[in-house]
């Protein structure tokens, strides 16, 4: 089921890194809003960028009533070897088996070429995404989960009723951090 703004979010299961399970009620049951971030896996370099702006600004969520959920491809394992559980202000949801990727239909694109943007603007979007991780010391890891499969987005409320809903038709086609706050800001 694709999921759209005032639908109910499924209430998945989710494998925690550093942590056990938990379910989708139980992460948004005391918060107004939560964002669902569905990137591809750890060791993509966009992905690892996402992961760590959104853990620079994850104060600026708290203090909007707010909270971060990523979900990754990766297994709970790798994440728990590459990453240090005192640096993630954030939960990092582990679907290995692509369990919410299906179930939400976030698709994956059958080569790289097909999820990499085609325009002028989505071009330059990805090359400043690369430059900055590059600058950030970021490099590419080890693959997990399905390598084409193209991010999600979801702002969700303690309901789980579903405010925001975004399937990216390509790799970089999701809205920035200071767009996400932007976004609950608007929703509140």
């Amino acid at each position: 089921m694709r999921l759209h703004a005032e639908e109910k979010m499924p209430d998945f299961r989710l494998s925690l890194a550093f942590h056990g399970e938990t379910s989708v009620a139980d992460m948004v049951k005391d918060t107004p809003l939560t964002v669902f971030w569905i990137l591809r896996y750890l060791g993509c370099t966009l992905c690892s960028y996402d992961i760590q702006e959104i853990k620079r600004e994850y104060q600026r969520f708290l203090e909007l009533g707010a909270k971060v959920v990523v979900v990754l491809q990766n297994q709970k394992e790798t994440i728990e070897s590459e990453m240090e559980e005192e640096a993630l202000p954030m939960p990092l949801a582990c679907d290995p088996e692509c369990v919410i990727y299906d179930t939400l239909l976030i698709p994956a694109t059958a080569t790289k070429e097909e999820r990499l943007p085609k325009t002028p603007e989505g071009i330059k979007k990805l090359e400043e995404k690369r430059q900055k991780a590059k600058e950030a010391g970021i490099v590419h890891g080890k693959d997990e989960g399905r390598a084409q499969q193209l991010p999600a987005m979801f702002i969700v409320d303690s309901e789980r009723v579903v405010h925001y809903a975004h399937y990216a038709r390509h790799s970089v086609d999701m809205p920035s951090v200071e767009e996400t706050l932007e976004l609950i800001q608007e929703l509140k």
